[in-house]
């Protein structure tokens, strides 16, 4: 009972006493696998706070080295709020292949960030395995929509896509954004307000990017305005 009293408390009291952001927009990224820290760099870059959390010391390792924020250990574990300052985190995206150890995040850090501030992957499910899927009360909000696993990003990502930050104005609106990288083939992931505020694309929450806004989106390598990009760095390094 103390320990969540104490626990519930805590980011009110921490807000009340002017110890941490009224409005934070930072992240706490569960996974430090290859996808995970490509997506936290273009998140710090843009301007957020971002702490990556992996049990696996090869990946927290990686993410040290490139300059991250990270702990090695569980997110559920006693000692993770301890031992982590979360000040100017405000989302939790959790990011592992597996679905109950993103739920139990899910739920566990949806009594400090809040239920509508904690997201994971959607959980895929085969004939054989319907009915063992975690329960949709247990989990946090749908990352991006319901067809992007774990596997299917990892897969584009590892093949032909890369996470891009792309500022939509008058002239670049969204629909030429779309038809210049392939309409369907873009996963919207982000977009950051004029405000700063970092919206999530979800199952249930697609906003239309607007002028004055960035977007954050998962893109094929093959379309016309990266091929461009890419022939534009080699003529730069020539």
């Amino acid at each position: 009972a103390t320990i969540t009293v104490y626990g519930l408390s805590a980011a009110p009291l921490a807000k009340w006493l002017g110890l941490s952001n009224l409005n934070p927009q930072g992240c706490l990224i569960l996974g430090g696998h290859s996808f995970a820290r490509e997506l936290a760099a273009v998140i710090k870059d843009s301007g957020y706070r971002v702490l990556l959390v992996d049990t696996n010391r090869h990946n927290i390792t990686e993410a040290r080295m490139e300059g991250f924020e990270a702990h090695q250990g569980s997110v559920n574990s006693r000692s993770f709020l301890d031992e982590n300052d979360l000040n100017g985190i405000g989302k939790l995206l959790a990011l592992t292949p597996n679905a109950e150890v993103n739920s139990l995040a899910a739920l566990h850090l949806s009594r400090i960030l809040g239920g509508n501030n904690v997201y994971q992957l959607t959980v895929e499910e085969d004939e054989e395995e319907q009915g063992k899927a975690v329960s949709e009360d247990l989990r946090g909000k749908i990352l991006f929509g319901t067809n992007y696993s774990y596997y299917y990003l990892l897969q584009r990502f590892n093949h032909n896509s890369k996470i891009r930050s792309t500022p939509i104005t008058e002239e670049y609106d969204y629909k030429k954004f779309l038809s210049e990288n392939g309409g369907d083939k873009v996963i919207p992931m982000f977009l950051i307000t004029k405000e700063k505020n970092l919206i999530v694309y979800t199952s249930e929450n697609k906003p239309e990017p607007k002028p004055g806004q960035t977007l954050i989106s998962l893109v094929s390598k093959d379309s016309p305005v990266e091929k461009r990009k890419e022939a534009e760095l080699l003529e730069r390094k020539e």
